[in-house]
């Protein structure tokens, strides 16, 4: 069986499973977690500060979250409590000790599962991490059906699935990028400051520079032009924000597939 790989963050796994953000200031742990989640179903990042890694939840947006509880224990509350204001990804605590006081505060401040570290308890481990991403797929699929749609032009939105297509052609986004977009498209020829983006993507106790949400709409622009190298339909208002142009369709929406979890 091959094993997940540990990557820096900002890195793209070669996996197309599940993506996990671990935060952990210890190798040999993060080994020790590469060996329990196969390869095929898990690609990991791995980051030793978890003021690094909530930027990093922030951009990329992962599936899971786990929390290495060396960290809990030297200030790993604060971690947990921080990462919960600012995201509702799912949040699981690697636990090191059987201090049961310490895993029952760590699910009061917001952490939705506690690992054990024990080897013995490895594979049922597993079987948690996959449970609980089971139930959060579950959740995020629940409302499929209910068949909200914006149109603008060339620009189709499924707003409950999530799903996104520009001439006919599917975009994948990120939940945030997809944020951002049904926004600017919900008023076409509105102007959307940076502060709204910021609003939008991050909770209002973190801090963001401007060049953050720039790259945000640099990223959305270069989703498009994935599909159409001459979308120019974000325009940017300098000293303002950013605007949707609204444009006359020239070609009926496509068949739509499932929102992308990674960019």
């Amino acid at each position: 069986m091959r094993h997940a790989m540990i990557q820096e963050p900002g890195l793209k796994a070669d996996s197309e499973g599940y993506s996990i953000v671990f935060i952990s200031k210890t190798l040999q742990r993060r080994r020790w977690l590469e060996g329990l989640l196969p390869s095929e179903e898990f690609s990991l990042r791995a980051c030793s500060d978890a003021r690094v890694a909530l930027r990093e939840i922030l951009e990329n947006e992962p599936d899971l979250v786990i929390l290495h509880n060396e960290s809990v224990i030297d200030g790993g509350l604060r971690h947990i409590q921080m990462i919960r204001e600012a995201t509702t990804v799912p949040l699981a605590v690697l636990n090191e000790t059987k201090d049961d006081l310490t895993r029952i505060i760590s699910l009061q401040v917001g952490a939705d599962m506690v690992l054990s570290t024990d080897d013995s308890d490895g594979p049922y481990a597993c079987e948690q991490v996959r449970a609980l991403l089971r139930r959060v797929n579950v959740e995020r699929n629940g409302h499929k059906t209910a068949g909200r749609s914006l149109t603008r032009g060339d620009l189709h939105l499924e707003l409950d699935c999530h799903t996104v297509t520009w001439h006919g052609e599917t975009v994948n986004l990120t939940r945030s990028l997809f944020k951002i977009l049904h926004r600017l498209a919900e008023r076409p020829m509105h102007v959307l400051s940076r502060e709204n983006i910021q609003d939008l993507v991050y909770c209002d106790n973190v801090f963001v520079e401007e060049r953050a949400i720039d790259s945000h709409i640099k990223r959305l622009r270069l989703k498009f032009r994935e599909v159409d190298p001459d979308f120019d339909a974000i325009e940017t208002i300098y000293g303002v924000g950013y605007r949707f142009r609204e444009q006359t369709a020239t070609h009926a929406p496509a068949k739509l597939i499932t929102l992308a979890n990674a960019s």
